[in-house]
């Protein structure tokens, strides 16, 4: 919601449960992905 302003899809909500698992320190895989995503086109477009 913060970077999109819009709720994850299925499909992207899948693969980030998919990445996220079985990490010794989910936050900082949370936070590599947050980051990426600020960097996205579709983060630079609507904001």
């Amino acid at each position: 919601m913060r970077c999109f302003s819009r709720k994850p899809s299925e499909a992207e909500m899948a693969r980030l449960l998919e990445l996220t698992a079985g990490q010794q320190n989910p936050q900082e895989s949370l936070e590599d992905i947050f980051w990426s995503m600020l960097n996205s086109r579709e983060f630079l477009f609507n904001h």
